[in-house]
């Protein structure tokens, strides 16, 4: 079987939670014996046509001159080259671009899976046209598509309740690693520097306690919002923007170095930073949502306002003689249930369905 893997921003990953899903579940498919492709961008800094069995195809990306637009674009380019390969079936990460399939590709809709991820219109950062836009194309997307995967349950319910339709549900993964005793030298948020991911309450709160720690920030700061955190934040001498780190080595030291990793994401469902805090043993401090209690259960601390942030660091002494249970149970979960081994057997069961209707 063959299996093309559209919409990320390409692999290795040096972006985000698709660019990681991608990465982890396409090499892991390969070892289960079938041929994948994931599409990268032109300008992609990975060079290699394959990585680690999986095939790289580059296709030329308009995105940096017309924007979204350049995006569907590239997404197009990238459909049109899979669908050439008619025993294959093409899962597209996010629903921006499916619209396109219905328009262009409507004979293969049945071999197309589609990744919903979070409420996409939902984002601040999109202007009212866009919200409506990203809503059409969620509505859309759920009536034409048979196969529709989330990867949290209370996506399943929203799409039920809105638009009742059926979806799978699969879990992102985290590598599992054994976490060394290391001195806990900061506080840390690893995020996209976006504002339904609270960085800038988070920092509001750490500067209100007064602590001594620094707080270290990783995210792109070349982002609309980006710059304004780093203009309103980049002269305190305890705040660090680090930009955007990629090599796996370093975050995992940044996050078993820290004293308490916060994580402010509300948008969508389960976030790949926060698995990845769970399986290193950080001790987390998550936005209050429904999202994150459903991953974290009673073993988080939970903010919904910098207040809170502020009395969480003041009390830290208190919150790490109650954590040892809870870092253990973060690490049981993860193995039981957001492993990557788990979650590629699920999506190769899903895309065999597919192939034998």
């Amino acid at each position: 079987m063959k299996v093309f893997i559209v919409g990320t921003r390409g692999i290795p990953n040096r972006y985000g939670g698709f660019e990681q899903f991608a990465e982890k579940l396409s090499v892991l498919l390969v070892q289960n014996g079938m041929k994948v492709s994931v599409f990268n961008p032109h300008e992609h800094i990975f060079r290699e046509d394959d990585f680690n069995g999986v095939k790289i195809i580059r296709v030329k990306n308009y995105e940096k001159f017309l924007g979204v637009f350049g995006t569907l674009l590239y997404d197009l380019h990238c459909m049109r080259r899979a669908y050439r390969q008619k025993d294959a079936v093409v899962l597209l990460c996010g629903y921006g671009s499916a619209f396109l399939v219905g328009w262009f590709f409507k004979k293969q809709i049945s071999r197309t899976l589609i990744h919903m991820d979070g409420m996409e219109w939902q984002r601040s950062k999109w202007n009212w046209f866009f919200r409506g836009l990203l809503k059409r194309m969620e509505q859309h997307t759920a009536f034409c598509f048979p196969h529709l995967v989330v990867d949290h349950p209370a996506l399943k319910e929203y799409y039920q309740r809105e638009y009742n339709v059926n979806v799978h549900v699969i879990s992102y993964g985290a590598e599992l690693r054994p976490v060394e005793n290391r001195t806990k030298e900061h506080y840390l948020i690893i995020a996209r520097l976006e504002p339904e991911n609270h960085v800038e309450m988070i920092l509001e709160g750490y500067l209100q306690s007064g602590a001594r720690e620094k707080m270290l920030v990783v995210g792109d700061v070349n982002t609309r919002y980006g710059r304004k955190l780093l203009k309103k934040y980049g002269r305190e001498l305890q705040v660090v923007f680090m930009g955007g780190v990629f090599e796996r080595e370093r975050l995992r030291e940044l996050r078993e170095k820290s004293i308490l990793y916060f994580h402010g994401h509300s948008v969508g469902g389960t976030n790949p930073s926060l698995l990845e805090a769970m399986a290193h043993g950080c001790l987390i401090a998550a936005h209050d949502n429904g999202f994150n209690r459903f991953v974290l259960g009673d073993d988080g601390w939970f903010f919904q306002s910098s207040e809170e942030i502020s009395e969480m660091i003041l009390k830290k002494e208190e919150i790490f003689l109650e954590s040892q249970k809870s870092l253990n149970e973060n690490i049981r979960m993860i193995e039981s249930h957001y492993n990557w081994e788990k979650i590629a057997e699920e999506y190769l069961q899903l895309f065999e369905s597919m192939i034998n209707e």
